[in-house]
């Protein structure tokens, strides 16, 4: 039976010039999100990796994420300053694991592979949120998260949005099995991980040989 789908989409315009995900092709429709997470009940991201890249990052990998300052691409046109250092990170977080550790009390659940989402627009089934909602240690963290994302600040972006940001998938998706992870490593041959490309780190790319992406 199809479910009811809750759909998080960002105040940023979904357009061209705000399209900036390395190694994404583009934007999935609002039609295309609700289809596939109603029809499967699971969690889709708004944005399509290039078919050589998977959603999938290697964990401990992803868990070293850190950037010291950030500028957005309109803020960049403008000729507005980056926020930088102390400004942009308040709580002098070393990285996503400190975040989780210190913030949420809360880790992955899969400490292989986790599934992340960039651009802050996705959809999940509401069946798959009453779910998460039920168990203590998850409506804790979705409480937690919501006063973070709520609380009043002078500043425009902070690097708590860009942990969440990577936050979301691993939180919302089904856990993977471990026939599921064992198939994802299998496919990627072990290979492929990407320690750091820009903000991303740890997502897991094809072999050059293995596959050729359609123009």
């Amino acid at each position: 039976a199809l479910s009811s789908v809750i759909l998080f989409i960002k105040d940023t315009p979904r357009t061209e010039e705000n399209f900036h995900f390395a190694f994404h092709k583009d934007y999935r429709t609002v039609g295309e999100m609700i289809d596939i997470a109603s029809s499967n009940g699971n969690f889709i991201c708004g944005v399509r990796t290039n078919c050589d890249v998977s959603t999938f990052h290697t964990t401990n990998i992803l868990y070293e994420f850190v950037i010291h300052h950030y500028q957005r691409n309109t803020e960049r046109v403008a000729g507005t300053k980056a926020v930088h250092a102390g400004d942009f990170n308040l709580h002098a977080y070393n990285n996503l694991k400190d975040f989780h550790t210190r913030a949420l009390n809360w880790t992955f659940p899969n400490q292989d592979v986790t599934n992340v989402c960039y651009g802050g627009t996705f959809g999940v089934a509401a069946s798959r949120l009453i779910t998460l909602s039920n168990q203590p240690r998850e409506r804790k963290v979705f409480a937690l998260l919501e006063d973070l994302l709520t609380r009043k600040s002078s500043l425009n972006m902070t690097i708590e949005e860009h942990f969440v940001e990577r936050t979301w998938g691993g939180l919302l998706s089904y856990p993977l099995t471990g026939e599921q992870t064992e198939m994802i490593r299998k496919i990627h041959n072990g290979k492929g991980r990407m320690k750091s490309q820009g903000s991303i780190m740890g997502a897991l790319k094809a072999p050059k040989k293995k596959i050729t992406c359609p123009p």
